[in-house]
């Protein structure tokens, strides 16, 4: 008798939050706003947090169906979540990424200015900064690499997925790809900033900001141009020593001939 009168309890229990949840469901139709929602969701978890506790040993088919009910939203948002995973874990290393290769440049730069006052303006700091950055994310990309694996959180914990996270990364941030990342968001900016001049003639930022954006995407590519040509230039300089003692030491050799 004990345990039917719990298992009745128990039933009036979960119908009783139903009720609240249908309540609360209702109002945030009524009356939509961003934070009734966040209490309304928070709300809800809490309930079928303490109906997972309550209603774990209850047969009851109608408690059940009901709970399976109120089950499917955190199922939903768990394949959510373990579907967004690896593009969190992406946009979290890209933002590694950033502060190594563009933040430390700035910093330093910064520490200077303040330090010895030398006139550096905030224009001409963000465009060696955005230079330095683009450059180092580039040719010193797989040092980058190797330390974000280190140091990432999501690539250094003990779940299953965290090898197939590394070699996501890995894959990702490649040489090709991130000047390609990098060439794309100077396409934007400068499809947007054109725009921008054209049709207001007005800065997409501030005039100096744009102009020193523009400026390091110029100083990137003479930079790329001048690495990708360097591989067809035949300045090895084991030759070029050996032919630079040839014409010293054939000067000193005519003069021993007239002695």
């Amino acid at each position: 008798m004990t345990d039917k009168k719990n298992s009745n309890f128990k039933i009036i229990v979960t119908l009783v939050i139903l009720v609240v949840l249908g309540i609360a469901f209702v109002c945030l139709l009524t009356f939509f706003k961003f934070e009734l929602f966040v209490y309304c969701f928070l709300g809800y978890m809490v309930f079928t947090a303490i109906l997972m506790v309550c209603l774990s040993n209850v047969k009851n088919k109608i408690v059940k169906t009901t709970l399976e009910i109120l089950y499917f939203p955190l199922s939903v948002l768990y394949i959510l979540l373990k579907l967004i995973l690896p593009t969190m874990t992406l946009l979290l290393n890209a933002f590694i990424l950033l502060m190594l290769a563009f933040g430390l440049p700035f910093i330093f730069l910064n520490s200077i200015e303040c330090a010895f006052a030398v006139g550096l303006t905030k224009s001409t700091m963000g465009f060696l900064s955005i230079t330095f950055g683009t450059i180092i994310s580039v040719f010193c990309s797989k040092y980058l690499l190797s330390l974000i694996l280190r140091i990432s959180p999501p690539l250094n914990s003990e779940k299953t997925e965290t090898k197939y996270l590394r070699e996501l990364v890995t894959l990702f941030y490649q040489k090709n790809n991130v000047i390609f990342f990098i060439y794309f968001c100077y396409f934007i900016f400068l499809l947007i900033m054109s725009f921008m001049k054209i049709q207001f003639a007005q800065p997409l930022f501030l005039q100096n900001t744009d102009l020193a954006i523009l400026q390091s995407f110029l100083v990137f590519i003479a930079f790329t141009n001048m690495i990708m040509k360097s591989k067809d230039v035949l300045l090895a300089p084991k030759s070029i020593l050996t032919v630079y003692l040839k014409i010293i030491f054939s000067g000193i050799e005519d003069k021993d001939k007239k002695i």
